[in-house]
């Protein structure tokens, strides 16, 4: 980059070779607060470089570049830095929408309430993931519909969705789910009426999911006995729970409070308060670092760091 006399726009004609999402390796040296070694000045002055830039220098023509600073190490004077091209985020104009929301609306979109969900072919108001709704307020929905949603979801990650989407409601608001009764596909499988392999097939889709595409398989199911433990600890109380047709749940429940701690919060306080409540401690920087990582990147859940850390040596000792 020092090579050329406008280095920031070499680095936006190398950006368009990349896809968002991509990265950019880059070295460089010298690098320095001001040219006042031997062979930097020599070097400029043969011509080999056309010039030196400080770190910050450089941090700044990544930025003005459209490139995001993954990574950057000095070794003495060389610069060797890991540079991402992000597609460039809109902000989400939620003033223009309905104070409800139907997440993981499919196919279902509704007049009167903001359409969220995963797959832009279904046409929604939002393409988002619905377990992570950060561009929505807190506090701002009258009510947030979940029609055969939460068994999409794996099934450690159920008590965590229910508090982002507690967060979301204003105190009192209403939360309407439909969920699969385990137990009420169970007693329909048994029924004299239905032993046939065709309708047990309809009834195992209902249990699995059609899985047409990535999305639609169920990863967990319920039972009443769940769903209001469930829902106590997000935050809500059940205003009503039926039965449909034997194998569903039709749920009607009010937020009535903040969510357990646990539940919420950032990865880092949730890392943090795992390391408090087991170990007795705060978390040390190379700990701290790997479970917030892997719980940002999604590759552990917070009930999967939290038994990491309680089956440790260190929480078995502090046990005994």
């Amino acid at each position: 980059l020092h090579h050329f006399p406008e280095p920031e726009r070499l680095l936006s004609t190398i950006k368009t070779l990349v896809k968002p999402g991509g990265f950019i390796t880059v070295m460089c040296e010298p690098v320095g607060s001001e040219a006042n070694g031997p062979q930097m000045v020599r070097d400029l002055l043969k011509g080999i470089n056309e010039q030196v830039f400080t770190l910050d220098e450089y941090v700044w023509m990544f930025e003005a570049a459209g490139l995001h600073v993954e990574r950057a190490r000095v070794d003495e004077h060389s610069l060797k830095a890991i540079l991402s091209f992000r597609a460039e985020e809109k902000m989400f104009d939620y003033r223009r929408f309905p104070r409800k929301v139907n997440v993981g609306c499919g196919w279902d979109l509704r007049e009167g309430y903001l359409n969220v969900d995963a797959q832009d072919f279904h046409k929604p108001d939002l393409v988002a993931d619905v377990t992570k709704l950060d561009m929505l307020p807190a506090g701002y929905y009258e009510e947030i519909l979940a029609c055969d949603v939460l068994e999409h979801i794996g099934r450690t990650e159920t008590l965590e969705v229910l508090a982002e989407w507690n967060r979301l409601l204003a105190k009192g608001g209403l939360l309407r789910l439909r969920v699969p009764n385990v137990l009420g596909l169970a007693d329909l499988l048994r029924r004299q009426e239905n032993q046939s392999p065709e309708r047990h097939e309809e009834l195992v889709q209902c249990l699995f999911g059609t899985q047409a595409y990535t999305e639609d398989f169920h990863r967990t199911t319920f039972t009443e006995l769940l769903l209001r433990d469930f829902l106590q600890r997000a935050g809500f109380s059940v205003v009503s729970l039926d039965e449909m047709h034997t194998w569903l749940f039709d749920v009607v429940a009010s937020k009535v409070r903040e969510p357990e701690l646990g539940c919420v919060g950032s990865p880092g306080e949730f890392v943090t308060r795992c390391y408090a409540e087991i170990l007795g401690r705060e978390p040390d920087d190379e700990g701290r670092r790997f479970f917030v990582g892997k719980l940002e990147a999604r590759e552990l859940n917070r009930r999967q760091v939290a038994d990491i850390i309680s089956s440790s040596e260190e929480a078995r000792t502090r046990r005994r």
